[in-house]
């Protein structure tokens, strides 16, 4: 049961991560530059499609972990860490690291997320 459970979750994040992607560009990510540019955005939809990236990011490192294909977490944000703070996390450092913009926002946002939260 808990695996039919978890392959729901898991399936409805990939969806909806693939909603999110479906209105890139034909190189199919979000560079770290779209991703800021929703981050800061005063646009409700783009800014929630911020924090849905990020958290889904998040919700993706968990499941590796549960599945044993990763055997430690990259990162480790708090157990009550909230979606606006993640967010705070990956704006500060993509806005820290212009130079990288261009690169997969999948990538800055774990970059961002280890430099915040290593694990011990």
């Amino acid at each position: 049961m808990k695996k039919i459970i978890l392959n729901g979750i898991i399936a409805a994040v990939g969806l909806a991560m693939m909603m999110l992607l479906s209105a890139q560009s034909q190189a199919g990510y979000y560079s770290g530059s779209d991703l800021l540019q929703r981050c800061e955005s005063d646009s409700n939809a783009a800014y929630n499609t911020c924090v849905g990236y990020i958290v889904g990011m998040v919700d993706y490192q968990e499941a590796l972990v549960f599945w044993s294909n990763l055997d430690e977490p990259v990162f480790c944000e708090p157990m009550d860490a909230k979606s606006g703070q993640l967010v705070k996390v990956v704006t500060k450092y993509l806005n820290e690291h212009p130079e990288n913009l261009h690169l997969s926002a999948s990538g800055e946002v774990t970059n961002a997320l280890v430099t915040a939260f290593p694990c011990s």
